[in-house]
């Protein structure tokens, strides 16, 4: 129960991370959006309506009047409207107050696309919807993920094996597995699927290590029960393994394996070399 409630803590910021990367794409996009609506008439998605319609007036009225000051005005303005994003992004990191913040913004933003453009909907309109919605749903997520993990409890730490505290424990005369030596040995499998992400190695709910693919790595406990489990950055995670108290090592080998819609992370034991 103890790593999995950590294991949630871990999967929970995994996912506000993800909540915060999305609130980037935006604001990353608006501000590209004042440059590639004025000079080649385009614009990305997943950015702010109102930044885009800013770009949009300026480049009209330039064309109309042929002053190249109304380019600069309104992108100015559109600079100013995507610092609350930015702000929101950076401020985010600690607190998940200006993830609400981001969202309700956004939302704001939303409603002013549906009252201007939705009204003359058409069929190349739909996939600005879809992504909008997408936006949306990828900041709402970030928000309860957010003050999910404002909530989860911390983790006790891991029975990682310690020199100095060893040391001390048989000084002490304290339970024998403290000081007892023994690993990990974790070998991930080379493979194209998520070779390109690593993989979080946590023992009893800490991140103690990370492994690339086609990696190795040798993990030191001490003799005490733990548990050990394998993550990938969006929160996805094996088994957990739980490790008996002893005096006898351990190997595993973890692999990636994905489907149409899933992301998985398997971890098997084996014979330690």
């Amino acid at each position: 129960m103890k790593t999995q409630n950590a294991l949630n803590h871990l999967k929970n910021d995994a996912k506000y991370k993800q909540g915060r990367y999305a609130l980037l794409l935006i604001a990353i996009f608006s501000i590209v959006n004042l440059f590639s609506v004025v000079l080649t008439e385009t614009y990305y998605l997943f950015s702010s309506y109102i930044t885009q319609f800013l770009a949009i007036l300026g480049y009209t009225l330039y064309v109309e009047t042929g002053a190249i000051v109304w380019v600069i005005v309104f992108g100015l303005l559109g600079l100013i409207s995507v610092v609350p994003y930015l702000v929101c992004y950076f401020l985010s990191k600690k607190k998940v107050g200006w993830m609400i913040a981001s969202l309700v913004l956004f939302s704001l933003d939303s409603l002013i696309f549906c009252v201007l453009e939705l009204p003359y909907f058409d069929v190349s309109m739909l996939l600005d919807v879809v992504i909008r919605v997408w936006a949306l749903v990828s900041l709402a997520l970030g928000v309860k993920y957010g003050v999910a993990l404002k909530d989860a409890p911390e983790s006790e730490e891991p029975t990682l094996l310690n020199t100095d505290e060893t040391a001390e424990a048989a000084d002490d005369g304290q339970d024998e597995l403290s000081f007892v030596e023994r690993r990990i040995t974790l070998t991930r499998a080379k493979s194209f699927v998520g070779c390109a992400i690593a993989l979080s190695c946590i023992v009893d709910g800490k991140v103690v290590e990370t492994i690339k693919n086609g990696e190795t790595k040798t993990i030191r406990i001490n003799g005490k029960a733990c548990e050990f489990v394998v993550m990938s950055p969006n929160g996805d995670a094996s088994e957990i393994m739980q490790i008996p108290a002893g005096y006898e090592s351990r190997a595993y080998t973890v692999r990636c394996k994905t489907g149409m819609t899933s992301f998985r992370v398997i971890l098997e034991e084996t014979k330690e070399a």
